[in-house]
């Protein structure tokens, strides 16, 4: 279990194995969590102005009671499409760089180096030739050296890399489409994690700032991903009803945010017992139950207008079973007597 602290309390407790969902109306501590963990496993510098704000307590996050530090774990953030784009692209701690970075110790790769290495070295020698020539000084001379060479300054300082379609013609990754960053992201991410380093990816609102299929492609897809590799987790955090990752999967490691924070727990308890208090013996089936749970109880607010469905039967089952008892305004339709009197029975 790992623990986030925020101005000196304990404001998130979670299982960080595999994969969670962050789900609610809370959103300053939905964004509080995943600042504070995406913060601190890059390394921000926190100032003065932060420390003070937060009660003169720097944020941590511990596991086992033993504090974590950067790069413990490589934490990447999506919330916009330009943050996919900027993985794909040669830039600092993109995961295209950390993958052809991790490319130093092959054979071939370190073959070439040596070639590099000793080029640089004869030109070294030649410009001090030709500056002795040119500079008459008894007393001084000039001699150059090559320093630390390397496949990561090499990476970052003269290559350019270049993506092109089937006909070998060009592309310019600011002109690629949803689907296809998608795909290179997704190949890149996997070459990654071949490589054995704990990694998160958070999945902040990305929902609101996509194609909703190729966001669901993503998702699930690195869903899969955290099943075949038990280094990498991801947080899927959706800002609508449409981005939430509706699977039976996630159900016991999705955690509520609202007034307080709620963790669902286990599918098939939950199950059981919304059919033992339904209001009527045409019992919901088991997706009705994970939709409802998912999608629309995490957004319940009192405002809202409801339409009489059996989803909106299961939030107020499960709302009761939680010892809430709160006013619902429902919207006239057919419905078993049992069911709309049940419903009815809140206002």
């Amino acid at each position: 279990m790992k623990e986030i602290y925020f101005k000196g309390s304990k404001i998130f407790e979670f299982n960080d194995d595999n994969a969670i969902q962050i789900i609610g109306t809370n959103n300053y501590l939905i964004r509080t969590v995943s600042d504070i963990y995406h913060k601190i496993f890059n390394g921000y510098r926190f100032s003065d102005i932060d420390i003070e704000a937060m009660n003169g307590y720097y944020p941590e996050v511990r596991e086992n009671g033993k504090v974590l530090k950067k790069n413990d774990i490589v934490t990447i953030r999506l919330s916009g499409m330009e943050d996919i784009l900027e993985q794909v692209m040669v830039k600092r701690n993109s995961i295209l760089v950390k993958y052809i970075s991790s490319l130093s110790s092959d054979l071939l790769i370190s073959k070439v180096m040596e070639k590099i290495d000793r080029t640089l070295v004869e030109l070294s020698i030649c410009i001090d030739n030709l500056i002795e020539e040119k500079l008459s000084t008894r007393d001084m001379s000039i001699k150059t050296d090559i320093n630390d060479i390397n496949l990561d300054k090499i990476v970052n300082n003269f290559m350019d890399i270049n993506f092109a379609n089937l006909n070998g013609e060009r592309i310019p990754l600011w002109l690629l489409k949803d689907s296809q960053l998608v795909d290179l992201f997704i190949n890149i991410m996997e070459l990654i994690l071949e490589g054995g380093k704990t990694t998160k990816v958070i999945i902040d609102k990305l929902d609101s700032k996509m194609e909703i299929k190729e966001y669901k492609k993503l998702v699930s897809t690195l869903f899969d991903l955290t099943e075949k590799y038990s280094n990498f987790g991801i947080w899927i955090i959706p800002s609508t009803e449409k981005g939430v990752f509706v699977d039976y999967r996630i159900f016991d490691n999705t955690y509520i945010f609202n007034e307080e924070i709620i963790k669902l727990g286990d599918f098939e308890i939950t199950y059981e017992s919304i059919c033992r208090n339904y209001p009527d013996n045409n019992i919901p089936g088991k997706k009705e139950v994970l939709r409802s749970l998912l999608q629309h109880f995490p957004f319940h607010t009192q405002e809202k207008e409801y339409l009489p469905t059996k989803e909106t039967i299961i939030m107020f089952v499960f709302l009761k079973l939680l010892g809430e008892e709160e006013d619902v305004d429902v919207k006239i339709s057919e419905l078993s007597k049992l069911e709309y009197n049940f419903l009815t029975s809140f206002e």
